[in-house]
Parts: structure tokens; sequence; C-alpha cells
């Protein structure tokens, strides 16, 4: 029997098979399943092949050259030399034309990575807020990780996980730390902007229930002032027609005088008329009184209404003011649990590591 080799690939693992020349049967020391011998090397090199339906006849390429084993092989070279891009392109090539097999997933984990050697990749920090997040590098490598986790046989999987886990624990611990490292001091700062809005809050209250208070103190003013006019307006009208009558009297009796054609009596009709000028003067002085006095009385009212209006707004705001106060001491109390969680998880990290 030849000691030749004849590559070939297990049907149920994908995992690389060598099978001496004449050989019927092989075992696949990773899953461990027996498969005819002819029946893996015509599985593997139908993996390394390509159809085209498209015409009347089937066309069969076998990609120059280019079959999984040698596209593995060219990917791991890369990874050797470091040349993580190159090599990257070419796990990302493997995993596509070829996503039963394991070794492009676990390659693109190793690209990525830089041989799990890249422990910051999970972190992303933004360069104007210095905010901590999880990178895009982090679902991608999970993910591959998973499509690996779903493909490799199980001996592999756990030769990879004791590998892959460290890593993972370490890059996750890392954000972790950068991330309440960051949090600690962006939470005491919130709740401090919080207690310094509150206490703008409440002397804006404070400014508010000095205005209620001034507005009161003037309604109280204009209150006085229209009893004051209503009660002008009471006694002028009296007045006024106590003058009004009294002139009217004195008026026609000198008149009744002046028409007698008498000197006498003529004389006595200019003394009373004259009596009669300053009760006429009286008489409408107290009407042109009562106008200025109602016209006050409106202008009052109208002020009240005014001030009425300057308190309901007042105590909208106050309110409003209070409902903003309420939330952001709600804002405070769940900063200050996230504060107390972030120190408490910052201690066991620093512990952990």
């Amino acid at each position: 029997m030849s000691n030749n080799l004849v590559t070939a690939t297990c049907p149920n693992c994908n995992s690389p098979l060598q099978i001496k020349e004449g050989q019927d049967f092989v075992k696949c020391e990773y899953c461990g399943t027996i498969s005819s011998a002819p029946k893996a090397i015509e599985y593997h090199q139908h993996q390394s092949t390509s159809y085209n339906f498209s015409g009347a006849n089937p066309i069969v390429n076998f990609s120059n050259g280019q079959d999984l084993e040698t596209l593995v092989k060219n990917a791991d070279m890369h990874l050797k030399l470091k040349n993580y891009a190159n090599a990257q392109s070419i796990y990302a090539k493997i995993s596509k034309e070829y996503p039963h097999d394991y070794r492009g997933w676990w390659g693109l984990v190793l690209a990525k990575s830089r041989e799990l050697t890249d422990t910051d990749i999970f972190i992303i920090k933004d360069s104007v807020s210095g905010y901590i997040s999880l990178s895009a590098e982090y679902n991608s490598i999970t993910n591959n990780w998973n499509s690996v986790q779903k493909t490799a046989p199980q001996k592999i999987k756990n030769e990879l996980a004791s590998k892959y886990q460290p890593f993972y624990d370490t890059c996750y611990t890392k954000y972790e730390k950068a991330l309440y490292t960051y949090s600690v001091p962006r939470y005491t700062a919130e709740i401090e902007e919080y207690q310094a809005a509150i206490q703008r809050n409440r002397e804006k209250i404070s400014y508010k229930d000095k205005d209620i208070k001034d507005s009161k103190q003037c309604i109280e003013t204009k209150q006085r002032s229209i009893r004051k006019s209503t009660s002008s307006i009471a006694w002028r009208t009296l007045l006024g027609i106590v003058s009004g009558v009294i002139s009217f009297a004195l008026v026609g009796y000198a008149l009744a005088l002046l028409f007698t054609f008498s000197i006498i009596t003529l004389i006595y009709g200019v003394l009373v008329g004259a009596v009669a000028i300053p009760f006429v003067i009286i008489f409408l002085r107290q009407r042109e009184e009562i106008k200025l006095s109602k016209d006050s009385i409106k202008s009052s009212k109208n002020d009240i209404n005014k001030y009425n209006s300057e308190i309901a707004e007042c105590r909208k705001e106050i309110d409003e003011l209070n409902k903003e106060i309420k939330k952001t001491e709600s804002d405070i109390k769940e900063d200050q649990s996230n504060l107390t969680k972030a120190e408490k998880k910052l201690v066991e990290l620093t512990r952990k590591a």
C-alpha cells in the first residue's frame, strides 16, 4: 500500500482529513465520525468546486487552486506574518464561500483581535464627550465566535473556547472598568448640576411668590381706591342734588324779582342771583368730580383684573417649577443609585484585575 496522503474533508464536521491511497475508511479525529474514504475525498473536492448552471450544460470551475485548504493556508500565513488586514480578507472569503467550516470564522476572530492580543478592542471612546461604549468590533467578534460554536466539532470547540474565553473576559472587564471609571465622575457632575438646577428653580419660585405678594398689595390698594371713589360719588351726588335744588330755587326767585320792574326788587333779584352762583358752581363741579371718580373706578377694576392675571400666571409658573424640581429630584435619586452601583462595580473590577 502506498504512503501517499490525499487531502479530504469530514462530511460531518468539515474538519480536514489525510487519507492514505487505497484506504477504504477514515475516522475523524475531531468528531469521531467514520466515513468512506472515497466519500470524504469527493466531499472535499465538492467544497473546492463552484458550479454554474446558467447555460445548457453545467460548467465546473476549480478556482485555479484556490480551494478551501489553499485559502486556509494563505490566510494562516498572513496571520503568522501579522498581516492582519490581508488575513481578515481571506478569512472573510472562506466564511462566505464555506460557511460550514469553522476555520473561516475562527480566523476572523484571530485577525480582528490581532491573535487575541488587542484587549482594548471592545472599547470605543467619544472624542468630544469621552463617553465609553462597546465598539462595533465587539459585535463582530462575538458574532464570529457564535458561528465558530455552531460549526466546530465539540473537541475543537472546547479547545478554542479555552483560548477565546479568557480573551473575551479580559476585554469585557477592561470595557466595564473604562465605562465605570468614566461613569463615576459623570454621575457626580450630573448630581451637582441637578442640585444647582433645583436651587435655581427654588429661587425663581421665591421671586414669583414675591410678585404674587406685590400684586395682592396692589389689588388691595386699588380696592381701597374703589371704595373711596364709590364713597366720593355718593356724597358728591348728594351734594350735587342739594346744590342743584338750591341753585334752581334761587335763580327762579331772582328771575321772579327781576320781572317785577321795581328798583328794590331788582336789587333783591341781583343779590339773590349772586347768592345762587356759588351753588351753581358747586353743582357743576360735583358732576365733573363724579365723572372722574367713575373713571377712576373703571381704571382700578382694569388694574385689578391685570394683577389677577399676573397672579394666575405666576402660580402656573410656580406649578411648572415644582414639577421640574420633583422630576430633577427623581433624576438625582436615579443618578445616586447608579453612582453607588458604579463605585461598587469599579471596586470589584479593580480587585478582579
